[in-house]
């Protein structure tokens, strides 16, 4: 025989339990309207060129992913062709990042920088019924046919010709200017884009590639021991296996006679002055216009533009090395502190 207080106690758990699952299903039904608004959301597949731990395309995601996301449900593809020093493999990687597209059944498709546009958006999605937006392609993109009826994008105006203006006013040039950069089919066309600025501003210079860490320490020293040499600027050193920060710093101090420019951020550590583009422009308008066609606009209503941005920079600790060079006050400071 239950006692009073037991027959309580059941009847109060029974309440606890029934205002449980009222609490449940009160829940599940207020949290319905913001299941479906996720699921509402258009989706956009992002290809990009690089690897998500190389410095340009971390500061063109700073743009285009915290403008874009509220809006659009996004999934990106990572090509790393930084990584890869054949056509083979950027293939297969293209090939991957089809079948991810397909996949994800995206309403809108963003690349980003030549690799991704050159391998994926040309054969697969020119002139589709697919929108897509690009961003970070050298030059004029057409070498890749661009514009197509179904896309948009900022171009990526090579800075050299920005490089060589400014250090035209900056110092004197009448002997070689040389472009010190590394491996890699990226760097290969970075070469092919500095000898045109070259001849377009009628300049003497050339470009070197260098395949490892040793070979780039061997010519930079040569270089720096050439008296036909006027300056030397630098690529990136990104596309090598190794590379010791300190021990770089520590050989450019020992065998550096002419001034170094810098045109990536993370080159500006090496060198005295810097003119680098940014990619966080890139980011941004790819997302703005990724937005409007969204809203309903078509790409070809939304004319293909340039980047316009550059900054400039002098180290100044390392620029004293230099009295003659006439730096202009708008010149950024560059400090330790930085990447």
């Amino acid at each position: 025989m239950n006692s009073p207080h037991t027959s309580a106690m059941r009847k109060t758990n029974k309440a606890i339990i029934k205002l449980a699952v009222l609490l449940i299903g009160l829940s599940t039904f207020l949290s319905q309207p913001l299941v479906a608004e996720m699921s509402a959301l258009p989706k956009c597949a992002y290809i990009a060129s690089y690897e998500p731990s190389y410095a340009w395309q971390a500061e063109l995601e700073s743009g285009l992913k915290p403008l874009l996301s509220p809006h659009c449900q996004i999934d990106t593809f990572y090509m790393n062709s930084k990584q890869l020093l054949d056509e083979a493999a950027l293939k297969q990687r293209a090939e991957d990042a089809q079948q991810f597209i397909q996949a994800f059944a995206p309403d809108l498709l963003i690349f980003s920088d030549d690799n991704a546009v050159k391998e994926v958006l040309m054969p697969y999605y020119r002139d589709s019924d697919l929108p897509a937006v690009f961003c970070g392609v050298n030059e004029t993109g057409k070498a890749y046919g661009l514009p197509y009826q179904n896309t948009t994008g900022m171009i990526e105006k090579s800075n050299f010709a920005a490089v060589l203006q400014t250090l035209q006013k900056m110092t004197s040039l009448n002997h070689q200017i040389v472009y010190l950069s590394t491996t890699g089919i990226t760097e290969k066309r970075n070469i092919q884009f500095f000898e045109e600025a070259l001849n377009k501003e009628r300049l003497l210079g050339f470009g070197i590639e260098t395949l490892n860490e040793k070979a780039w320490q061997e010519a930079f020293r040569k270089l720096n021991q050439d008296d036909k040499v006027d300056l030397i600027v630098l690529g990136s050193y990104k596309p090598f296996k190794t590379w010791d920060r300190e021990a770089n710093l520590a050989f450019i101090a020992k065998h550096q006679t002419k001034p170094l420019v810098a045109i990536q951020p993370w080159m500006l550590a090496y060198a005295n002055l810097g003119i680098t583009k940014s990619a966080k422009e890139q980011g941004e308008w790819a997302a703005m216009s990724s937005l409007e066609i969204l809203n309903g606009l078509k790409p070809a209503q939304i004319p293909i533009v340039p980047n316009h941005h550059f900054d400039t920079w002098v180290n100044a600790t390392t620029a004293k090395k230099f009295p003659n060079l006439r730096i202009p006050r708008n010149f950024q400071l560059y400090h330790s502190s930085m990447p």
